[in-house]
């Protein structure tokens, strides 16, 4: 394909050739995802099943033009060679009328193709303030189901605690406990223990030492907690998780 040629594809369809994404499957989501864009989506396959189709025809047609002009030189040099046999070279069957035709139609289904993918574009920047009104519509929903699964979470806490307590009431007449025998108004129930941040683990651990959370991940070692056992030792430019712990450990200073 020559220069001349490649320009004049660019200018014919340089929206396709600047968004190569559009011309691939799964652009535009399935209509399980967004319901809203289930007929562009539809469009946008069968368009693009059709540029396939038409690209196969042009390409199997041109493939057995090249195949039969390529018989048609080798048995004229075996002719000129005097080993021939005697035969009139193979007719080339496809006429160029018939290349032309394929060609005319592989372009045009590119073009309707490139007509659409604008088209959709723009209906889809229409689309959008519904869509994200959608969108709202969805994070209200899973802040509902959110809000119900910590209140199951919480009951089934409660009735976890309540059967701890139970079992630690029982182990006063057992032998299981080695205490004695204890009013059951008097004994605590016992909640599940929640999970623990990374501070709070660490500060089991280390007692000695002092760690905060931060949001801030460290860009070497991808942490967003932040230990140290000088607090006198810090960075100039304080961080505020830095001033955080600074003002813990001279709370906490037994002098």
């Amino acid at each position: 394909m020559d220069t001349q040629q490649l320009g004049e594809e660019y200018a014919r369809w340089r929206y396709l050739l600047e968004h190569p994404p559009v011309t691939r499957q799964g652009w535009l989501p399935p209509s399980t995802d967004v319901p809203e864009l289930a007929d562009l989506n539809a469009e946008h396959e069968r368009l693009l099943a059709l540029v396939d189709e038409q690209d196969a025809v042009r390409f199997e047609l041109e493939a057995k033009y090249d195949a039969e002009l390529e018989a048609q030189r080798a048995a004229q040099e075996s002719a000129f060679l005097g080993q021939g046999s005697g035969k009139k070279p193979p007719k080339i069957t496809v006429t160029d009328a018939a290349r032309a035709e394929a060609k005319a139609k592989s372009a045009a289904a590119r073009d309707a193709l490139q007509t659409f993918i604008e088209q959709a574009v723009a209906e889809i920047k229409e689309l959008i303030p519904d869509l994200y009104a959608g969108i709202t519509k969805i994070m209200k929903k899973a802040e509902a189901k959110y809000a119900k699964a910590k209140a199951l979470e919480n009951e089934a806490r409660q009735l976890e605690g309540s059967t701890k307590k139970l079992g630690n009431w029982l182990g006063r007449f057992d032998g299981t406990s080695k205490l004695g025998l204890i009013s059951w108004d008097d004994l605590d129930v016992p909640m599940p223990r929640q999970p623990q941040t990374i501070a709070e683990v660490y500060g089991e651990t280390h007692p000695h030492m002092g760690m905060v959370e931060s949001d801030d991940a460290d860009p070497i070692t991808g942490s967003s907690a932040f230990g140290t056992d000088d607090p006198e030792n810090l960075y100039a430019d304080d961080k505020e998780h830095e001033i955080v712990l600074k003002v813990e450990v001279a709370n906490n200073d037994p002098r």
